[in-house]
């Protein structure tokens, strides 16, 4: 009896179990369908959004197209104004132009006439006047022949490093010593004319600089070409300046000092055949003076110019000019030493000085040109940093004996170099002089 009861109490759970499972699977059926219909829902919506957003853009892309296509219109309806305006302009400006013409044109006609007479003598008009000049009359041209005999240098000569001729040492260097090179062993009997070539902008055979007059070369070229009967004339046309019936100079240059010894050797006898027999007044030594200005120290001093010289971009520092003072007062040689400024002096001074000097300092710069005056075996110091490696071949050339001390201060460079050429002095003098540095 008892285990009919138990299967039959079995029996009912089971029954009961499979009840409450199929409830369950229904519900979690019930609930997966929900959740899909819940995303699918979500999605829709969002999808939505997106379309209208897509619209909101499409409208606000409508919109500026339109603005865009106003704006054309707007500039079309400009441009076909300012065309308008244009060709309004334009007509009355060829109206006028035209009304001018037609008075302008017996006076052009006249000077036709006037041009076809003076082209027959183009060729003989005088070079002086210069194309680029400001004035703006220039004077009437005569015509004029070249005299006899005429010279002239190649159209394309040039300098070194381009170079001005109204520059100091281009003119000394590179110009007066291989033209008086050239010229010296002609006739000095008879007037020679040397045409040199002024068409060009650069101005390289200039003598004065146009924006600065202080930059003029043409007193030292007075000077050195006088004597040899040398008249020197810029010529402002280039086919006519080819054509000139000149013999043609070979003028070179040099670059930086490079001509053959020979041409800076002659320009130094040169140049001393033109001083006087008695030195200039103010000078302490001649030729074989003894305790005169034999030690030279170029100073180079601000001169009143339209533009900035060497003295403002190279110059010592201000404390040399008291040292080297002082030592040469140390070593009693007071009285050898001299201070010079070249900007301030005439050519015919400065070859004074530098032909009887024994000894010359001077910072880098156009007064070291100076150097080519100086006799052979002179002792030269060159200061400074060498922007330009000009000075130490002109001493090559020259039989100089070169030094170089970088240093812009009164330093043991300069001071050996002082100590011994004292010495020297000192054992070629027959009388003793006593130096406190010689005594330690």
């Amino acid at each position: 009896m008892h285990f009919y009861a138990k299967v039959v109490f079995a029996f009912v759970l089971s029954a009961r179990f499979d009840e409450s499972l199929s409830t369950c699977n229904t519900t979690t059926d019930q609930t997966r369908r929900h959740l899909e219909v819940t995303k699918w829902q979500q999605s829709k919506n969002s999808h939505n959004e997106k379309q209208e957003q897509n619209s909101q853009k499409f409208q606000k892309l409508q919109q500026s197209k339109n603005s865009h296509n106003e704006k054309q219109v707007q500039n079309s309806q400009k441009f076909q104004k300012l065309q308008q305006s244009k060709n309004s302009h334009n007509n009355e400006k060829q109206v006028q132009n035209s009304q001018k013409i037609q008075k302008m044109q017996p006076k052009v006609e006249v000077q036709r006439e006037q041009h076809g007479q003076k082209s027959q003598q183009s060729q003989k008009w005088h070079p002086a006047w210069h194309p680029w000049q400001k004035n703006k009359n220039p004077p009437k041209l005569q015509p004029w022949d070249p005299p006899k005999p005429c010279f002239k240098i190649p159209s394309n000569s040039i300098l070194s490093g381009f170079g001005k001729v109204w520059e100091y040492y281009h003119f000394l260097i590179d110009f007066a010593a291989p033209m008086v090179s050239l010229l010296q062993n002609e006739s000095r009997e008879e007037q020679k004319t040397v045409v040199l070539p002024g068409w060009r902008n650069d101005d390289i055979f200039r003598l004065q600089r146009r924006s600065d007059p202080n930059r003029n070369m043409q007193p030292l070229a007075d000077f050195l070409f006088r004597p040899l009967k040398v008249d020197l004339v810029t010529w402002g046309y280039q086919p006519q300046y080819n054509a000139l019936q000149c013999s043609v100079l070979r003028f070179q240059s040099g670059s930086w000092s490079h001509a053959p010894a020979s041409t800076y050797s002659n320009f130094r006898d040169y140049a001393q055949r033109l001083l006087p027999e008695k030195p200039s007044k103010g000078h302490r030594c001649t030729s074989d003076c003894r305790f005169g200005a034999e030690i030279v120290m170029i100073h180079r001093a601000r001169v009143s110019m339209a533009t900035c010289t060497g003295s403002c971009r190279r110059h010592l520092d201000g404390s040399f000019i008291p040292a080297i003072a002082s030592f040469m007062k140390s070593m009693n040689s007071s009285n050898i030493f001299r201070i010079v400024e070249t900007d301030h002096m005439e050519l015919k001074e400065q070859i004074e000085i530098f032909s009887t000097a024994k000894l010359i300092i001077g910072m880098h710069g156009a007064g070291l040109s100076n150097w080519i005056f100086a006799r052979p075996s002179t002792i030269v110091v060159e200061l400074g940093h060498i922007n330009w490696p000009c000075f130490e071949p002109l001493a090559r050339r020259l039989k100089l004996e070169y030094h170089h001390c970088a240093d812009i201060k009164f330093t043991s460079c300069i001071k050996s170099v002082l100590s011994r050429y004292i010495r020297q002095k000192l054992l070629n003098t027959t009388a003793y002089i006593t130096f406190p540095e010689i005594q330690r």
